[in-house]
């Protein structure tokens, strides 16, 4: 009869595993601030990321400013149809007796 391993895959793997898992951890937390450490400056040397200045006025673009006053007489239009269709139905229904409620009670 041949013989039989008594628990080695347990011996083997288990350290192996625990050692993998340390090395992979560590590799893993060093080496990519390394790779990542030439490709942009470091803040600490005093660089700005952001502007340094307030922003300067620009000149607004006349075809935008045409597009706007458009854009805004068109909503004024619509606003006031819709505001004259409203008063003239109001008018229309001011003459007209309200309608009666039911007492409570009744029905």
């Amino acid at each position: 009869m041949a013989d039989q391993p008594n628990g080695g895959f347990a011996k083997t793997f288990i350290p192996g595993l625990i050692v993998g898992l340390i090395v992979g951890a560590v590799l893993g937390a060093v080496l990519p601030p390394f790779f990542e450490a030439g490709s942009t400056p470091a803040l600490s040397t005093g660089s700005v990321t952001g502007p340094s200045g307030p922003r300067e006025e620009r000149e607004p673009d006349p075809v935008f400013e045409e597009q706007l006053e458009e854009a805004g007489s068109e909503a004024e239009e619509a606003v006031d149809g819709a505001a004259g269709e409203a008063a003239e139905d109001m008018l229309d229904n001011a003459g007209d007796p309200a309608p009666e409620t039911p007492e409570p009670g009744e029905g």
